[in-house]
């Protein structure tokens, strides 16, 4: 036979199958189907499947088939869903996740139990300002409660990022996950956190602490350092950031005032970058070992302790080290998105 959905005239559903009920013993029903959603067909609003998905929508080639034995032993069954060149939008909430493919065998559909090393991968994914690309993620679907993430990996800041081995289980709400950086680039990270735009140079390794917990997403001392013996140069473009807010003519202004004129051309023996989440900001710490590349326009002033700015045109001094520690404030939820991806998963498994 063959189904067709008035609401999603693209998709299709064939089955076909037979019985021996009149069977005293060993009778058996089984079942074959078929679904298929074509590539150029229309996008699909998830919320006609689940109104968790609200503003959700699916375009991509999709086909399943499957069999199904009902009889006197029970139920089973098995599937195998395909997605190609699949694509997951919320325009709204600027979430992303494009090119997924998939070949997914769920070989004991009553137990809801598919074989290990299974796969999804995805081209790139957007999250509110952050990006990642070349996606992979091998799981295994261990029942109707559990999922095992068995190691994911993909690429960001034209670096490698890979997790280890998670368990999700519903009605869990507290995990722990670590990213663990390989060579990601200075200059992109900053940019993807929105903390400051610069040119930079030099890679960045480390690991990254996300936790989980009742529906908030926070950062726990995670940290990136550049590679021991490499050092690199960064130039800050809007330095006007570090002494907005700060009254002129106090100590602090002058010292963010000298940190600024420093990063428009700063040569680093080393940096390093600091993740914590306070509330729902997270804190990112930018240090800095080094020297600044040009002379800059401020002197010594014994008389006061400190540096002191001086006029244009009289020669600055040249610092041989500076360390510096800038410190930005980021929304995490404006720069991921993330809380309405929760709150439909949250949905999905009341």
């Amino acid at each position: 036979g063959n189904f067709k959905d008035q609401l999603i005239p693209a998709l299709t559903a064939e089955f076909s199958g037979h019985s021996n009920l009149f069977r005293t013993n060993n009778y058996e029903t089984h079942v074959h189907f078929k679904i298929a959603y074509p590539e150029d067909a229309p996008e699909i609003k998830l919320e006609r499947f689940s109104p968790a998905a609200k503003g959700f929508t699916f375009k991509g080639k999709l086909l399943e088939t499957g069999d199904l034995i009902f009889g006197n032993g029970g139920f089973n069954g098995s599937t195998q869903t395909k997605v190609e060149n699949g694509q997951v939008l919320n325009r709204q909430n600027k979430i992303s996740v494009e090119g997924i493919q998939t070949d997914l065998f769920i070989g004991q559909l009553a137990n809801l139990r598919s074989a290990p090393g299974q796969q999804i991968k995805f081209a790139k994914a957007s999250f509110g300002g952050l990006n990642i690309e070349n996606g992979k993620v091998d799981f295994q679907i261990e029942s109707n409660r559990s999922v095992l993430i068995e190691k994911g990996r993909f690429s960001w800041c034209d670096g490698k990022v890979e997790a280890p081995a998670i368990r999700l289980t519903s009605g869990a709400e507290d995990y722990n996950l670590i990213l663990y950086c390989d060579r990601l680039n200075l200059a992109k990270v900053l940019e993807q956190f929105s903390a400051a735009q610069v040119e930079a140079e030099g890679e960045l390794n480390g690991k990254i602490d996300l936790r989980y917990q009742n529906g908030i997403l926070s950062f726990d001392d995670g940290f990136l350092y550049s590679t021991p013996g490499e050092p690199g140069k960064i130039r800050m473009v809007d330095t006007e950031i570090l002494t907005a807010g700060v009254p002129k003519d106090t100590p602090q202004y002058t010292q963010m005032e000298l940190a600024r004129k420093a990063l428009e051309d700063y040569d680093y023996s080393w940096a390093k970058l600091n993740f914590t989440t306070e509330g729902e900001d997270v804190l990112l710490k930018m240090q800095l070992d080094g020297k600044p590349a040009n002379p800059l326009p401020f002197v010594y002033r014994k008389d006061i302790g400190s540096f002191a700015r001086i006029e244009a045109g009289v020669e600055g001094s040249r610092f041989q080290g500076i360390r510096l520690d800038v410190n930005f404030r980021l929304p995490l939820n404006k720069l991921m998105q993330y809380k309405d991806l929760i709150r439909m998963i949250q949905q999905e498994k009341e």
